[in-house]
Parts: C-alpha cells; structure tokens; sequence
C-alpha cells in the first residue's frame, strides 16, 4: 500500500503500483461528511465501488444517491461530482486509468503534511490548479457549481 493523499478535502490511497505498462489502477478514496468534489471532466474513464456510506453523485444532469454496493460508470469526459451529505463516512474504490492516478499524486498532498478536514491551503489549491492544468482536465466555474448545490 501507499502513502495517503490528501486531494482537497478527499483522501485516495493507491492499491495498485502506477507504471507505464499498466493501462489502469485501482485507489480506495474516503469522503468525510460535508466533502464534496466539484463538476470537472477528463478523458479517463472511472469506475466507483462503494464500499461504505451514501455519497451524492452529479453525472452531468442530476444528483443520483448511491450507497454500499452500488456501482458507478463514468465515461471519459462525462462532468461528474461528488459530494457527502450523510453524517458517515463514504468508502469507495476506484478504478480508472494510470495517468488519473498519476495526477492525485501530483495533485495532492501527503496527510502526514496536509491532514485532512479543514480548508485546503492555498499552496494546496494552487498545486491542485496546477495538475489540472498540466494534465488536460477541465475544472467547472464557481458558477456552474453554485448552480447544483456546491
């Protein structure tokens, strides 16, 4: 196992080694109450297993509420958000592409350096601004995410 990221509220912890032979990973990712993640898009498909809790997702029309067991298919470049309204917290397992997983690693922190709960630093969030924009990924306006709740 590796070391726990936190990407802005969310944690992801990496199951699988990241290599470039390896077209996939897998992460388990934990939502506290009142996390959210905002709309964006990538090219990277993701699939989400949730493990424990009830999160809300946004998949590009409608919040849909998915508990322990469900399944989550999100086609590449599908906007999508998440957000935990329940008072548990949410685990889920994920699954997606290798450059996907590559980014959380760019993008987050370590929890040891930056623990969870609380407002990201703004070191955090310009880290964050900076993957997504290295990596191609497309962040909603403050707007759009007003827009549905978040």
């Amino acid at each position: 196992m590796s070391e726990v990221l936190n990407v802005l509220g969310p944690s992801l912890e990496h199951l699988t080694e990241l290599s470039d032979d390896k077209d996939y990973c897998m992460m388990k990712g934990e939502m506290a109450p009142g996390v959210f993640v905002p709309i964006h898009r990538h090219a990277d498909r993701e699939t989400f297993f949730i493990l424990s809790g009830e999160v809300e997702g946004w998949r590009g029309e409608k919040w849909e509420t998915f508990k322990a067991g469900d399944t989550i298919d999100i086609p590449g470049n599908l906007g999508h958000a998440w957000r935990n309204v329940s008072s548990e917290k949410v685990v889920i397992l994920i699954t997606t592409e290798t450059k996907l997983g590559k980014f959380y690693i760019d993008a987050g922190y370590p929890v040891d350096v930056v623990p969870v709960g609380g407002p990201p630093t703004q070191e955090a969030i310009k880290r964050f601004t900076n993957a997504v924009h290295d990596y191609g990924y497309w962040l909603a306006p403050s707007e759009e995410n007003a827009s549905i709740g978040l």
